[in-house]
């Protein structure tokens, strides 16, 4: 049996942040610059003296250890970034083989 840690809401919140770059990203494709630069601030906390590490304080959800690099990904790279990122490749293989497993049978 599988099981799964879930802070309640996390995972909703989760989806709604991705949701929300990838509306980001329409917006840029489109050269709607502005729809983009509203959206921002939805994804990203302001930098400003009450930070004490702007690189990790900057995301305004931080998921689990195991997923955080893969969100932090899908907030600040565009489509080609994400194309070259590892993250998202170990997340697609690891899909495959999932995949893959599930449909060889159980032995006898």
């Amino acid at each position: 049996m599988e099981v799964l840690d879930v802070v309640d809401g996390q995972q909703c919140l989760t989806r709604f942040e991705i949701l929300l770059a990838a509306l980001r990203e329409v917006a840029r494709s489109l050269g709607q610059t502005h729809i983009a630069d509203l959206l921002a601030p939805l994804l990203l906390n302001a930098e400003g003296p009450q930070m004490q590490d702007p690189r990790t304080e900057r995301y305004k959800l931080h998921p689990t250890a195991y997923d955080r690099t893969l969100f932090r990904d899908l907030i600040d790279l565009n489509l080609d970034g994400l194309r070259a990122s590892t993250a998202l490749a170990a997340l697609v293989v690891a899909a495959i083989q999932r995949s893959f497993f599930e449909r060889i049978p159980a032995p006898p």
